[in-house]
């Protein structure tokens, strides 16, 4: 589950920097409620998200890995099982985060591409 966080959350990272290539120098950045743009900024304010979200990824690897430790150094059985339980609740919801923040991201590259470009 780590391994897939990772990559998941690299991707979001690489498909920006990609999409970057595309994209006109000024994209919209911001809009109100009603979806129209009141905020324009440069194209290279989209790897914000990428850069929070490989931090997210790094806060749930450091959640697991101390889960893991705590389970490897209990002497309990229950308490080493609620260790091992925890490190596979953080693995998983570390997956989720990511695979959500990645698509969170496409979908904002989308539209500041389609809305810059008139698309």
């Amino acid at each position: 589950m780590k391994k897939t966080m990772w990559i998941v959350s690299l991707l979001a990272l690489i498909g920006t920097a990609v999409m970057l290539l595309f994209m006109p120098d000024r994209v919209p950045m911001h809009y109100d409620l009603a979806w129209n743009v009141d905020r324009w900024g440069s194209k290279y304010e989209n790897l914000i998200f990428p850069i929070i979200i490989l931090f997210v990824s790094l806060f749930w690897t450091l959640l697991v890995r101390f889960s893991e430790k705590k389970a490897a150094n209990s002497e309990h059985e229950k308490e080493q099982a609620n260790a091992k339980l925890s490190a596979k609740l953080f693995g998983i919801a570390g997956m989720i985060t990511a695979i959500w923040f990645t698509i969170m991201q496409a979908f904002i590259l989308y539209k500041s591409y389609s809305l810059s470009t008139g698309n």
